[in-house]
């Protein structure tokens, strides 16, 4: 508060100054200018006030106003004036000196520069034409109260002698006010040139002024301008106010080219007043020309040698290019960069200075900057240097267009040029590094996937056959030592299949494929599953599905599938006692499934550690229960990939709960398949009548025996059109088929057309659901068997487990079952003759049959492995080899995983898709190698 005060008074005081040196200048003014009248000749306090107030910011303009206005009466008053008279011209006084300050602050800012053109300018508009023309109407009025005669001429020599005070004083006290404020530095020399000229200039002057008999005032120009173009702004204002002194004090004495002229004082005054106008306006705005002109080229100077600086030390170069892609510029890092001297360069196509290789490449990158077709741009290229002893380097160009705007040709270019060569080698060891690790990671996910499939080869005979003997009649420990081999593979075979899936989904191998899925059917599915296991337990698994949830929903239903399985094995195997529960609601747009159990809980520290390949939750987990420690982290890493999460929550001793978190997207139903598909599942009936399509010989005989163990009837057709055939009589006699398994790839009539010819002709699939059977699980003969109206898909080779499930969904018991008599068969045994159930073979008899079906295997794989073979010898492909060879391998593809051999089925799989839907050699020649390889 003490500084604002101490400024305030400071602020007063300065204006109380001003206003006792305006009451002094107007006393002289008028006691040494006026002539009969009461205008004086000569009005300097208004430019004085006027120049001070816009010249130091510090001085307030209304306390300077206030004390002024009373100083200008004080003065009126002492050189005789009335008390109106005083008051009323103090007032146009103060009115002048108000408007002219605030326009010219108004105009061109707080503090008017002299040396600027559009400063002075503005200054001399508004104090020397617009402020006097406003005074002079308030003086007129007063100094003719109630008279009309008189007024013009009287208001016109008041704004004149106003103006011409204004434009002598105003800008040469503000000139002055710079210089004190600022202080230019003068050098000795300068110093000299000031004194030379002020001494020349100033005896010219007196000379002229010195006597009465030529009119020499002419010769006074002569000086301001000199002292203009060599002194600058301030040599000027000095100059002038010089030539004012002199001349004022000259013509009072009656001396001077002044006087030559006969009036009186009051009319040598304004003539005066006149000359010093003309030599004001002659000489200031020549200085303030000059002056910015000076100040440009200084600016312009420092420009250019701070860019100088910067261009001569800067390790970047710096590069100006014309239209013709010819260097107009080069700064001297130029030289290091491009190995040539910049002034040599000077007209050189930049093209000269880069490698051969990249100069094609390089050209269209400058034609497109020159043409603006890209804003600036950067473009590496290798350079080519001039000694043959040095290799290419590479260098960044950062390229930018230049135009009229910028003072340049149109099509002209400046860039900036640097070596990165140790960039550009570290990004390359940077790539060869991410290549090696990528080849590293490849490797080790084909390596396991491999594996994988190299154990499950042996692993599905030894399971297959385990699986067989379970159903044989053995003792009964070797009953339990058949079922240890089949528990025990399984646990091998689900060990394999989590390690292909943590690599696959660590490769970017798996792809999520929504599907329409019946929610709570899957999510009851996965319940029974767990039943028997939790019931031999105790423990009690119950399942709720609220009623707000679709019926279909879309999602991925082999990953939904395993992620619940996971989740529920998971809960029923670590929990001993209590329940295990299963909730599936809906959150807004999300549904959610949460597995709660009562099992002995997750410490706090270790929760977010399960998520991670190969963690449990602690190290007795294996031992107690076994496992990998996969299940979750896969679980995990399948729910993000279909946009959702699992979290868990969990107390110690209390239990542990899973919540799965999904997107919710309703499927529309289709027709009646969707409910067919849910009809009864809890066990399939015996002593249907099944029929079989298939043309391989060595599927016919594994399939028919293994639907037969599972107690139905199989009928046997050969391709499509036989399906068809007997699948229609049998519709006629009203002896319709339960169920119909359709091999896909067959000759004559596929299972596509086949299927398609059946719904055609009435016969829906709620009447006579068709299952289709292929080699391979691929997506587009998933999707084509969907289409032509089949409901389910299974691949080969076909497991006893998957055949049971696909039984119990499509022939549960509920169905009225027919009775397996002689005299349900069909009336004409040349149609159809289903054979009776199989009874269950002795071991022997197992021997017997595989060692029939390993003979007719062993000669089927070789006529393919043949027929491969002859392919790869002719070297070319017709569509009558196309089509023989895609046959055998079809049937080895369906074939080879139903004797161990599933890499070799895999393969198979792969040719004949090459070869049906391809027909180029090379990807044909590729893939029928790989079959050989896998041989």
């Amino acid at each position: 508060m003490t500084r604002i005060q101490d400024r305030r008074w400071y602020g007063w005081l300065l204006a109380a100054l001003v206003a006792l040196a305006f009451g002094v200048i107007a006393v002289i003014s008028i006691e040494l200018t006026r002539g009969a009248g009461r205008i004086a000749a000569l009005w300097l306090p208004n430019a004085v006030v006027v120049a001070l107030i816009l010249g130091v910011p510090r001085l307030p303009v209304w306390p300077t106003l206030a004390l002024s206005w009373p100083a200008n009466i004080a003065a009126n008053l002492f050189v005789g004036d009335e008390a109106f008279t005083a008051i009323g011209l103090s007032l146009a006084n103060a009115v002048e000196i108000a408007v002219a300050v605030m326009l010219v602050r108004r105009l061109v800012g707080r503090v008017p520069d002299m040396g600027r053109t559009k400063d002075l300018l503005g200054l001399l508009f508004a104090a020397c034409i617009v402020a006097p023309l406003c005074s002079s109407i308030i003086a007129t009025l007063v100094l003719h109260p109630g008279e009309t005669t008189g007024l013009l001429e009287d208001a016109a020599m008041w704004a004149l002698t106003d103006a011409l005070g204004m434009m002598l004083a105003a800008p040469i006290l503000l000139i002055f006010i710079d210089a004190i404020r600022n202080r230019p530095a003068i050098s000795r020399g300068k110093a000299k040139e000031w004194i030379g000229l002020t001494a020349i200039g100033t005896a010219t002057v007196i000379g002229v002024f010195a006597q009465t008999e030529f009119p020499l005032l002419f010769l006074s120009a002569n000086v301001v301008l000199v002292h203009a173009f060599r002194l600058g702004l301030l040599g000027t204002a000095f100059s002038v106010s010089k030539i004012a002194i002199i001349a004022m004090i000259a013509t009072s004495m009656g001396l001077g080219p002044i006087t030559l002229i006969d009036g009186s004082l009051f009319e040598q005054m304004a003539v005066l007043q006149l000359f010093l106008a003309s030599i004001f306006a002659l000489g200031v705005p020549v200085a303030a020309v000059l002056s910015h002109q000076r100040l440009t080229m200084e600016r312009l100077a420092e420009r250019e040698a701070a860019l100088r600086l910067l261009t001569d030390h800067a390790t970047d170069a710096v590069i100006r290019i014309d239209r013709e892609r010819r260097i107009t510029f080069a700064s001297p890092a130029f030289a290091a960069l491009l190995g040539a001297d910049p002034a040599e360069a000077i007209g050189r196509p930049l093209l000269d200075y880069v490698h051969p290789d990249g100069r094609a490449d390089f050209d269209a990158f400058m034609a497109a900057q020159a043409e603006r077709t890209h804003g600036p741009a950067t473009l590496t290229f290798r350079r080519a240097l001039a000694g043959t002893s040095c290799d290419p380097e590479f260098v960044e160009i950062s390229c930018s267009a230049l135009g009229v705007a910028d003072g340049a040709e149109d099509g002209d270019i400046v860039a900036c040029a640097r070596d990165v060569t140790r960039r550009v080698r570290l990004e390359s060891q940077l790539e060869d590094a991410r290549a090696a690790a990528e080849n590293g990671a490849r490797s080790k996910s084909e390596f396991l996937a491999n594996m994988s499939h190299e154990i499950r080869t042996p692993m599905n005979g030894v399971l297959g056959f385990a699986q067989l003997l379970v159903e044989a009649d053995l003792p009964a420990r070797s009953h339990r030592h058949a079922e240890l081999i089949v528990e025990s593979g399984q646990s091998m075979m689900a060990l394999l299949n989590d390690i292909l899936d943590i690599s696959k989904i660590e490769a970017g191998q798996v792809q999520i494929k929504p599907e329409v899925l019946p929610l709570a059917e899957m999510v009851e599915t996965c319940c029974r599953m767990h039943g028997p296991t939790a019931e031999a337990k105790g423990l009690d698994l119950s399942c709720t599905i609220e009623e707000d949830l679709p019926d279909l929903v879309m999602a991925d239903p082999l990953r939904m599938r395993q992620i619940l399985l996971n989740l529920v094995g998971n809960a029923v195997k670590f929990t001993d006692r209590g329940h295990v529960q299963i909730k599936v609601c809906r959150t807004d747009d999300r549904m959610r499934i949460a597995i709660t159990d009562t099992g002995p809980g997750i410490a706090p520290e270790r929760l977010e550690a399960i998520f991670r390949p190969f963690e449990q939750e602690d190290m007795s987990t294996t031992r107690d229960f076994g496992g990998t420690g996969l299940g979750l982290a896969i679980s995990h890493q399948l729910a993000r990939m279909m946009k959702g999460d699992i979290t868990v929550s969990s107390t110690a001793g209390v239990g542990t709960r899973f919540t799965l978190e999904l997107p919710l997207t309703v499927a529309a139903r289709r027709e009646d398949t969707e409910a067919t598909k849910v009809q009864g599942t809890r066990a399939h009936r015996s002593g249907a009548l099944v029929l079989l399509v298939e043309d391989h010989d060595l599927n016919q005989i594994l399939m028919r025996e293994m639907i037969e163990r599972t107690g139905q009837r199989v009928v046997l057709a050969t391709d499509g059109l036989e399906a068809v055939t007997k699948v229609l009589e049998a519709e006629e006699r009203g002896q319709q088929f339960d169920l119909v398994f359709m091999d896909v790839r067959m000759p004559r009539c596929d299972g596509f057309a086949a299927t398609r010819k059946i719904r055609e002709a009435g016969i829906g699939e709620a009447q006579l659901p068709i299952i289709a059977l292929t080699a391979n699980a691929y997506r587009e003969d998933i999707e084509a068997a969907l289409e032509s109206g089949m409901q389910q898909h299974l691949s080969k080779p076909l497991t006893i487990g998957a055949l049971r499930e696909t039984l119990r969904q499509w022939l549960p018991e509920r169905r009225v079952a027919r009775p397996v008599q002689e005299e349900t068969a069909m009336e004409d045994p040349a149609i159809m003759q289903p054979a009776p159930p199989t009874p269950i073979r002795q071991d022997n008899q197992i021997s017997q049959a595989s060692a029939s079906l390993q003979d007719r295997w062993a000669a089927r794989r070789a006529e393919a492995i043949d027929a491969v073979s002859a392919l790869l010898d002719r070297g070319s492909l017709d569509d009558s080899v196309i089509d023989e060879v895609a046959s055998l391998v079809h049937k080895l593809a369906g074939t080879a995983g139903m004797f161990g051999q599933d890499e070799l089925g895999r393969k198979a799989g792969e040719l004949e898709q090459v070869l049906r839907r391809s027909g180029e050699w090379d990807q044909v020649e590729g893939s029928a190698r790989a079959l050989l390889a896998a041989a």
